[in-house]
C-alpha cells in the first residue's frame, strides 16, 4: 500500500516507481526493472480542517485591554460614589 498525502495547494504531481522482479531463493536472478509513473491531479476534494486559529499574541492583547477597561470601570464607578 502507498499512502501519499499531498500539500492542499498542489496542483498535479507525478509519482514514479520502479519494480524489479527478484527470485525468491536467488536474488542474484533479477527481472527488469519497470518503471511506472502515476500522475496525481488536485480535484479539490482533498482540504485541511479550518479551525478557528486564534493566535496566543492576540489573544493575551485582548484580555490585557478587557482587565484595563474593567480596572477603568471600576475607577469611575468609585469616584462617582
Amino acid at each position: 500500500m502507498i499512502l501519499v498525502k499531498p500539500d492542499t495547494k498542489f496542483d498535479q504531481e507525478t509519482l514514479k516507481i520502479g519494480f524489479t522482479p527478484r527470485y525468491y531463493d536467488d536474488t542474484a536472478l533479477n527481472g527488469t526493472t519497470v518503471i511506472e509513473a502515476f500522475t496525481l491531479k488536485n480535484d479539490g476534494s482533498y482540504k485541511e480542517d479550518e479551525e478557528f486559529k486564534i493566535d496566543t499574541n492576540m489573544l493575551i492583547l485582548l484580555i490585557v485591554i478587557l482587565v484595563i477597561l474593567i480596572i477603568l470601570a471600576l475607577i469611575i464607578k468609585r469616584k462617582k460614589a
